[in-house]
């Protein structure tokens, strides 16, 4: 499958496709950029001075993704605004006649955010000519990106760019990839909760009824079953596209509030779980705010509910030290105080976080 990321300079295209590389290891990445650099100094120019104008260009760029999708049989990511509806049919024309299957998401951002992004970012190191010769470009183009949204067709993947953290838009395309991939029959056996295999239906059968159903985009089939497992007989792991309103639990990476004001929606009995994992057995890796502090050398972490529980647990010793029974891992907290009794602060959520492993264990 070919992953193209669509919509105007500042949207995050490039931001969203590294996202989207840590969840997706193994696809390769494209900048058709490269293309028209090559072209800029290689061809006469485009009389409109943008190379997307050459034919030549976008026969290149098309050859370069089917070749790359031919070769390596692996997925392809490719971030790149594509403003003329009319160059962008003749590209994934040619794509979709290969027989390659294109997924198309498009950023939308309002055209006064778009600018002030386009203010903020440092387009060429160490040459302002450059770097203001770049913005005025990116400047000129906004109002024509963001009226390309009218020409988009109808299976195009539309994306509020400004209402979802980057982690969040990548989940969502994650989703979208696996909507469109063919599931196997038998393919989620191993999420089983006894011997039968897990009935992955929007609808709660009797099998499940005897369980607690555990809902997440982050994990592929054999990574929900290897956590199925862990689990125990009473639980049982599902695709959250699968998964009944009556879930119980859904993980998912570090989400926008908006994301998860939506998740609540979809499964109000549930609890949400946001998660950072790093798992090499299963190549399951969802990196966070929190982990990173933790890599960089952060000795607590804690999430106070006011001043009274920051200094209750600050003043606990024992919370800021390296957990004794195991060797390099971290206690934090999430902590509000009670008022009168500031023990409470000690009952509430409490998160271990270790090299490999990070858990958050409810008191």
């Amino acid at each position: 499958m070919i992953v193209w990321i669509d919509g105007a300079f500042g949207a995050g295209k490039s931001t969203l496709a590294r996202q989207l590389h840590r969840r997706l290891p193994e696809a390769l990445a494209f900048d058709p950029q490269c293309v028209g650099a090559i072209l800029v100094t290689s061809a006469p120019p485009a009389p409109s001075g943008d190379f997307q104008d050459l034919p030549l260009w976008r026969k290149l760029v098309a050859d370069f993704v089917i070749g790359l999708a031919d070769d390596y049989g692996q997925m392809l990511i490719v971030p790149m605004t594509l403003v003329n509806p009319h160059h962008r049919g003749e590209i994934f024309g040619l794509i979709k006649k290969s027989g390659h299957e294109l997924l198309h998401v498009f950023l939308e951002v309002p055209a006064d955010e778009l600018r002030r992004r386009i203010d903020a970012q440092i387009l060429v190191d160490d040459d302002w000519v450059r770097d203001g010769g770049a913005r005025a470009f990116r400047h000129r183009k906004v109002e024509r990106c963001v009226a390309a949204r009218e020409s988009l067709t109808g299976d195009t993947l539309v994306l509020r760019g400004d209402r979802h953290t980057p982690a969040g838009l990548a989940d969502l395309v994650v989703a979208a990839i696996d909507d469109r991939k063919p599931v196997p029959t038998g393919a989620d056996s191993r999420c089983s909760s006894n011997s039968g295999e897990a009935a992955d239906a929007p609808e709660i059968g009797p099998a499940l009824r005897s369980v607690r159903v555990v809902a997440t985009t982050m994990l592929k089939a054999d990574a929900r079953a290897r956590l199925s497992e862990q689990l125990g007989p009473g639980f049982v792991v599902l695709d959250l596209r699968k998964a009944p309103p009556s879930t119980d639990i859904v993980i998912a990476p570090v989400l926008s509030p908006q994301t998860i004001s939506a998740l609540k929606q979809m499964f109000p009995a549930a609890r949400v779980v946001l998660t950072e994992i790093e798992d090499r057995d299963t190549s399951v890796s969802f990196p966070g705010p929190v982990q990173r502090a933790i890599e960089a050398g952060a000795d607590g972490y804690v999430v106070a509910g006011d001043l009274a529980a920051l200094a209750a647990f600050t003043a606990a010793d024992t919370h800021l030290a390296l957990n004794p029974g195991r060797p390099g891992q971290l206690q934090g907290s999430t902590v509000r105080s009670s008022g009168a009794d500031q023990s409470g602060a000690d009952e509430s959520v409490r998160r271990e976080l270790g090299k490999h492993s990070r858990r958050r264990e409810i008191h």
